[in-house]
């Protein structure tokens, strides 16, 4: 085989679907063929959007946002007021178990008109009954509850529940407190009761339905 013959066949090109040569050395002859038989074929059209598809679109988006943004600015306030709540149980609980470990009374004081809380133990070493001092850790720091959530009231015994002022829980070293219901609740009227029991001083977390 001679070396022409070699260079012709090393010319050949393959064909494509269509039954034409294709490729980028292709002839002059050979891409004219090519798009005589691909100029009936439906190529994708690369228009873009029309200002119609456009305000469409903005219009489906607006429409899913005005349903869908209440729901989650509902679903961060339930959020809020579910982590003030753990918060509110677990200074009670603290304040329970230290009374126990240490002997001595412990106090739980929330203030409504603040809308903040704090513990405080009564400070034996005075000589003075009754004489209740911080803590001086973070339990003993005033804790203010996030703007969206409030305290309506605190009913203390059977008394009446109070919605202002400040309210002061106790618990003592045999691990009793005063039966308590605590009613928090959001801007949105969506609300939690916390009680705790007098007998195991334990507190407690509850929906509740109760519109203010």
């Amino acid at each position: 085989m001679g070396l022409p013959m070699i260079l012709r066949i090393g010319q050949r090109r393959k064909r494509n679907k269509y039954g034409n040569f294709s490729g980028h050395n292709a002839t002059v002859e050979q891409r004219h063929l090519i798009r005589q038989n691909t100029r009936g074929i439906a190529w994708p059209s690369l228009q873009g959007f029309t200002l119609i598809e456009l305000a469409v679109v903005l219009v489906v988006i607006g429409v899913i946002a005005i349903f869908t943004v209440p729901y989650f600015g509902g679903f961060t306030n339930r959020t809020r007021l579910d982590s003030a709540c753990r918060d509110w149980v677990a200074y009670a609980n603290y304040a329970r178990s230290q009374a126990v470990m240490q002997g001595v009374n412990y106090r739980l004081t929330c203030d409504l008109d603040q809308q903040r809380y704090w513990l405080t133990y009564e400070n034996v070493s005075t000589g003075i009954a009754g004489q209740y001092t911080s803590s001086g850790d973070r339990w003993g720091q005033p804790v203010s509850l996030d703007s969206t959530v409030r305290f309506v009231s605190i009913q203390l015994d059977q008394n009446q529940p109070q919605e202002s002022g400040v309210v002061t829980i106790s618990f003592t070293p045999r691990g009793t407190s005063n039966d308590v219901m605590v009613i928090f609740s959001t801007r949105d009227n969506e609300q939690r009761q916390i009680t705790i029991s007098g007998i195991t001083g334990l507190a407690t977390i509850q929906a509740t339905d109760t519109a203010i």
